[in-house]
């Protein structure tokens, strides 16, 4: 385990998530045009920080990593759930993933549905998660590119 700590984010740390998230995405090699369209999805408002539960892992110094939940009618997703990529291979994203469930659990979620970014997908696998389906998103270098929709089941938290 690492000794950096989780913890809730704060409202004025929009853009530094937002460009922790855009170094993440970027770390797998997409062009700066496909990343620039994709900055909208990857910003993080003060309004989105204040509406769901979004944590953090910093070690005092920087931000680490984050992830944020978003329920809609009762159903939960992870929204997003980036480690900064010099970061990488420290556990930050399995104590983000972790927190994410038990932060989900306890609010009375079953499962947790997640939009799996293809070069993330053995992750969200090799923590439990289950492909329910793929949606096709081309990118300009990768015109048959498809996005891997996956489900993770959560303990209940009376152990059945």
């Amino acid at each position: 385990m690492i000794s950096d700590h989780l913890r809730r984010a704060r409202i004025d740390e929009g853009p530094a998530l937002t460009a922790l998230a855009m170094r993440s995405k970027a770390h797998w090699g997409y062009s700066a045009e496909v990343m620039a369209g994709w900055r909208g999805e990857l910003t993080v408002t003060a309004e989105a920080l204040a509406q769901h539960a979004t944590f953090v892992c910093d070690d005092s110094a920087q931000l680490l990593g984050f992830v944020q939940l978003i329920v809609d009618d009762g159903a939960w997703r992870l929204e997003y759930l980036y480690v900064d990529p010099v970061h990488l291979g420290r556990g930050i994203g399995r104590q983000l993933l972790c927190r994410a469930c038990t932060h989900a659990t306890e609010h009375g979620a079953t499962a947790l549905s997640i939009d799996a970014d293809p070069n993330a997908e053995a992750f969200y696998v090799s923590r439990g998660a289950t492909r329910a389906h793929v949606l096709l998103a081309p990118i300009p270098s990768e015109p048959s590119r498809s996005r891997p929709q996956l489900l993770l089941l959560l303990p209940r938290p009376d152990g059945g």
